[in-house]
Formats: C-alpha cells, structure tokens, sequence
C-alpha cells in the first residue's frame, strides 16, 4: 500500500511555506480594476451571485473573499487579493506532491512545482483577487486523490475526489471537465466490478455536498424565475459566453496568439519537459488509468481553451 512519506509531508510544508512568502510579498496591494475589482466590489457588498449569469458567480471563491472582509488586519482589497495568494501557494504544493508521489523523487517535483509557481499567468492570478487558483488547488487536489486511489484502491480516495470535484464546481464550471474524465473512470470501475453502487451513492453525496453552494444559487433562481432551462443555460454558461463556449472556427490569428501565450507563460528551457513527460506518460504502465486520465485532461483542456475566444483568454 503506498502511503504518504514523512519527508514528502514535511517536503510539501517546505514548497507551501516559500510559494506562501512568495505570493504573500508579491499580492497586489490595494483595489484593482477589471473582473479582479468586480470581485473585490462583490465581496464588499457580501453578493455570492453577481449579475452576469451564474456560470460566473463562482460562489465558493467568495466565501473566504466575504469572510477576508471582516479580519481586522490592513486593507480591505488587499485581504480579498491573499485569498489568491493563500490558494495559489495551496496550488504550487499540491502539484510537488502530485508528482513526488507519482515518480517517488523531489527533484522532477521541485522542477515541477518552480515552473508552474513563475509561470506568467498563474503568478499573476495569485497576486490578485481571481478564482484561478483556487481552482487549480482544488484540481490538484483532486489528482492526488486519484493516484492514490489507481495505487491502493482504498475506496476513501475517490470519496475525497468527488468531495474536491463538487468544491471545484462550487468555484469555477471549468470543473465539468474533469468530472467529465472521472465519470467515464467510475463507470469503467462499475463494469469491472471494482465499484459497488452504494460506494458510487457516496461518491455522488460528496460531490453534491462540495457543489452546494453553486447548486443554492441554481435552486434559488429556478424559484424565483420559474425557467429551468434558462437556469440551466445561465449556469452553464452565463449571459453572454454561449457562443464562446461552443465556438469552432479558427484563424491564423488565434493560432499565433495562443502559442505566444505559451511562451509567455514557459519562456524556458523547461518548455521542452513537457514533450518528455508526455513520453514517459505512456511508459507508466503501472498507473494506466491515472496516465489515461492526465492525457484526456491534457487533451480537452487544451482543446478549450485553443478554440475559447474570449479577450482574456490567455488565462486558459
């Protein structure tokens, strides 16, 4: 049974404790303008909603946001940004234990860990009030519970997966994709007979649970509205992103901006590990299912956001 290291432990506190100083140091100071000033005017005013449609409300990021409100330490738009930089330094952790349990060795995870924590666009979320990083906690968090799961097949694992799963829904609808990847995982398991359904019961309890403050959002206007579809559609989407969303077409000029935004984000050398990574994906037999599933979430996130035509799409 694989199990957790001491020294991965205190490893992990050490990666958290510098990404923390890092984005602690670094996080924006004051109020801030575009979608991370909306965010700081909707923690001031306690609204876990918003006015756009409810796919961008993103409900649980505002809980510790309205909650930052009442600490009686500094700047009120500055607390709200360090809830950011709390979850980004979360974030940086978690993807150094995700790959020291996966390869059994700190180096790859330190290079890992230090690419992603410098990378343009997660570095600046973490500096501002923005729902990113809590997301990338939450799905880091999720993989751990994954391989631990595909390693021991201790039942617990895909309990807490589904726990993190429902509490990235709950924060950002970019979550769907992964639930997407784990139902065809559990379903497989289910015909495998690795998988009771009263086990599955649990599974779809605990995402429902970690989901609950983005479905209080859905049932309350379906009550008010009476328009289930339109609910529907708004938490899907939003008001406005419909066509983003399911936009197919390309130019030339999308194609040459989204590979700058790649070398925006891995001006390095370490830009070329990503090639050797993929190849050594499919060499992990061991962990087929985990491999399986890294290379379907690679694929349709990628395939996302190539085609997501919104202005700041960069941060997908």
């Amino acid at each position: 049974m694989k199990k957790i290291s001491e020294s991965a432990l205190l490893m992990y506190l050490l990666v958290l404790a510098v990404a923390g100083t890092l984005y602690v140091f670094t996080c924006a100071p004051t109020i801030l303008w575009q979608d991370s000033g909306m965010i700081q005017y909707r923690a001031w005013h306690n609204d876990i909603e918003g006015g756009l449609g409810l796919a961008l409300s993103h409900p649980l990021f505002y809980i510790p946001a309205i909650a930052a409100k009442y600490v009686p330490l500094g700047e009120f738009a500055h607390r709200v940004n360090m809830v950011s930089a709390i979850a980004a330094a979360a974030a940086v952790a978690n993807l150094f234990l995700l790959v020291r349990l996966w390869l059994g060795r700190n180096l790859p995870a330190v290079i890992a860990a230090v690419t992603f924590a410098l990378s343009h666009t997660f570095w600046r979320h973490a500096c501002i009030a923005e729902t990113y990083s809590l997301y990338i906690a939450l799905l880091s968090a999720e993989l751990i519970m994954l391989l631990q799961y595909v390693r021991t097949k201790r039942i617990g694992y895909l309990y807490l997966l589904g726990l993190f799963n429902g509490l990235a829904i709950a924060d950002h609808m970019f979550a769907s994709i992964p639930l997407l990847c784990y139902t065809v995982f559990v379903v497989v398991l289910l015909v495998k007979r690795r998988l009771h359904f009263r086990q599955l019961a649990i599974i779809i309890l605990l995402l429902v649970v970690g989901a609950s403050a983005y479905e209080y959002l859905i049932i309350k206007n379906v009550i008010q509205t009476g328009d289930l579809a339109g609910t529907l559609a708004s938490a899907a989407f939003g008001n406005s992103w419909q066509g983003a969303v399911f936009n197919t077409s390309l130019s030339l000029k999308i194609v040459k901006e989204n590979i700058l935004f790649l070398l925006l984000n891995f001006p390095t050398p370490n830009l070329l590990l990503f090639f050797v990574g993929l190849f050594a994906l499919r060499k992990r037999s061991s962990e087929k299912a985990f491999s399986n599933i890294i290379l379907a979430l690679l694929l349709l996130f990628f395939l996302f956001a190539f085609r997501y035509t919104v202005p700041d799409r960069y941060a997908f």
